[in-house]
């Protein structure tokens, strides 16, 4: 089956549900209010981003770095989606339902013994007509996986590929402090910038 026209994935490249998108709006704005009251966050160039697709590339320093991309690019949860591992995020019903309810995730298949059961076309595909429809945007990240918060790690070269294939611009960006406000293993938010 295409994977334009698998059911699992329609929401990415049609009009998404009702209730997605009004648990998609309601996670934004309380994205917002954390950033604003309990983790201050400072943006700067946000005159740079432009009205139509792009990809946002970024290094990956905690779980918070998606909610701040989506803040900081004044774009809700429904005009954004991420690259996530199709493994983790998508192989379990109930994971796949509930996190897709608060954002938009496109999968890709991480190689398991050098084979990947999901092609890097199948998520290309899924990724092009995501930002086809409506002008949305993807965020990636380019290390590939978080870091430590102290050191950005080799790029890989899949936001260039899809930034090419695609036709839209990167908006590189760079995080620093979600590290500290959210910790690798932990799933309670420190206060601070």
């Amino acid at each position: 089956m295409d994977v334009l026209n698998n059911p699992k994935y329609s929401y990415l490249i049609k009009k998404q549900p009702f209730y997605y998108k009004i648990f998609k709006t309601l996670f934004y704005y309380y994205s917002r209010t954390v950033f604003k009251i309990y983790t201050p966050v400072t943006v700067q160039g946000q005159e740079n981003i432009p009205d139509d697709s792009f990809i946002a590339c970024s290094n990956h320093n905690s779980h918070l770095d998606v909610a701040l991309l989506s803040v900081s690019t004044k774009k809700n949860y429904n005009q954004m989606a991420m690259l996530a591992a199709k493994d983790y995020f998508f192989d379990s019903w109930i994971r796949r339902i509930s996190i897709n309810m608060v954002m938009n995730l496109i999968p890709i298949d991480r190689k398991i013994n050098g084979v990947r059961n999901f092609s890097i076309e199948n998520t290309l595909s899924l990724c092009k007509a995501f930002m086809n429809f409506e002008k949305r945007n993807l965020i990636m990240f380019p290390e590939g996986t978080r870091g430590n918060g102290e050191t950005v790690r080799p790029f890989k070269t899949g936001a260039a590929r899809m930034a090419i294939e695609a036709g839209v611009p990167i908006i590189p960006v760079g995080i620093s402090g979600s590290a500290n406000a959210m910790p690798a293993k932990s799933w309670w938010i420190q206060p601070g910038p």
